[in-house]
């Protein structure tokens, strides 16, 4: 089941997630082994736990899955998730198709489409921003050379009958 915490953390990252919470009258949730449907916290913690919805400032997994991930600050671990987007966002040993942040930290991560202003480490990606607008390019290029290979068709193919010059026509 999900609770709550209020403890100091060795780490100062969690330290000043934990007083922005504060600040904000955010709570701290830890999910262990344990299912949400959506969670809006200050900070989450989840281990071997899954959720629908994560929407808090810090967010921190650890063998867990999420639909949508939303913070300030990400770090998953052996985690997956659908949608992620944060300020910064740290992933090891993690699969997930869209990745929108400011700056990526990563090992061993994969996914289909990034967006990010800096990554540091090693991502595995299908689309990056400028891939997925030459293929774009690409694709619409060729959908306008189809159309005009298509244009010119034959009369035959239109369903039109041809006009055929008669000797009477051609004097």
């Amino acid at each position: 089941m999900a609770e709550t915490e209020r403890e100091p953390q060795n780490n100062p990252l969690d330290d000043v997630a934990a007083a922005a919470s504060d600040a904000l009258n955010g709570k701290t949730v830890t999910v262990n082994a344990s299912t949400a449907r959506r969670i809006e916290a200050g900070q989450v913690k989840m281990q071997a736990s899954s959720a629908g919805a994560i929407h808090a400032h810090a967010v921190s997994m650890q063998n867990s899955a999420v639909v949508f991930a939303s913070a300030g600050s990400i770090e998953t671990n052996d985690s997956a998730s659908l949608f992620t987007i944060g300020s910064e966002v740290t992933m090891k040993k993690t699969m997930t198709p869209l990745v929108i942040a400011g700056k990526v930290k990563a090992s061993d991560v994969r996914t289909v489409f990034l967006v990010t202003g800096k990554v540091q480490g090693k991502v595995q990606t299908v689309f990056t921003i400028w891939s997925a607008l030459a293929a774009g390019i690409g694709v619409g290029a060729a959908l306008f050379g189809l159309g005009k290979l298509f244009s010119g068709a034959s009369p035959a193919s239109t369903g039109r009958v041809p006009k055929v010059a008669s000797r009477r026509e051609s004097k």
